[in-house]
């Protein structure tokens, strides 16, 4: 009587075990995704020769794209200054530090921790994209640009606050010296006068 009870418990046992995973099969788990530093891929933007890549842009030899602009454009250069600016003629801020970034035919202004008003409770960091620029041919490699009513940004996010109202400056290659004056929305005029940081 005890066999015929044991065989039918052996049997329903059996249909409900589980064969083991063999080293042949497949894992049902797809392998990590990774990024490949240095000099390929890296959150889906292409780098090209150790370039970075910032707001979602292809860098070209080593030079770096902020804010977004078109990859399409060709950075030429990436130039850093540091400088005084002068906010309405009264409020002075010392080693400053600005850059410029210049593509085929716009260039790019970063202006990194600074107020615009002392009673301001932080610094802030703005970029000033898209500004038209024209290389004089006099042998002294000065670049003028100029722009009107610019959106900048903060980080990745527009700051219509800070609206460039007009723009105008140089870079005066020669001279290593970058010069430009501002109109910005709401906080007055600004003067920067900075020499290249090598």
């Amino acid at each position: 009587m005890k066999k015929f009870l044991l065989f039918p418990l052996l049997v329903f046992m059996t249909a409900f075990i589980v064969p083991a995973c063999s080293d042949d099969e497949e894992d049902i788990f797809p392998p990590a995704a990774s990024d490949s530093i240095g000099g390929d891929t890296i959150g889906g933007d292409t780098i090209i020769n150790g370039g970075d890549t910032i707001g979602g842009d292809t860098i070209i030899n080593g030079g770096d794209t902020i804010g977004g602009g078109n990859s399409n454009e060709v950075v030429l250069e990436v130039i850093k200054y540091n400088g005084r600016m002068v906010v309405n003629g009264t409020y002075v801020q010392d080693s400053v530090f600005c850059e410029i970034t210049r593509k085929s035919n716009k260039m790019t202004l970063n202006i990194l921790n600074v107020k615009f008003a002392e009673a301001m409770p932080m610094y802030i960091s703005l970029t000033v994209p898209e500004i038209p620029f024209n290389v004089t041919d006099n042998g002294m490699g000065i670049v003028v640009f100029n722009g009107d009513s610019i959106v900048p940004m903060m980080g990745t996010l527009p700051a219509q606050a800070f609206m460039f109202e007009s723009i105008n400056g140089s870079i005066e290659k020669k001279e290593s010296k970058l010069y430009f004056s501002a109109t910005i929305s709401g906080r007055g005029k600004i003067s920067f006068s900075g020499d290249i940081v090598e």
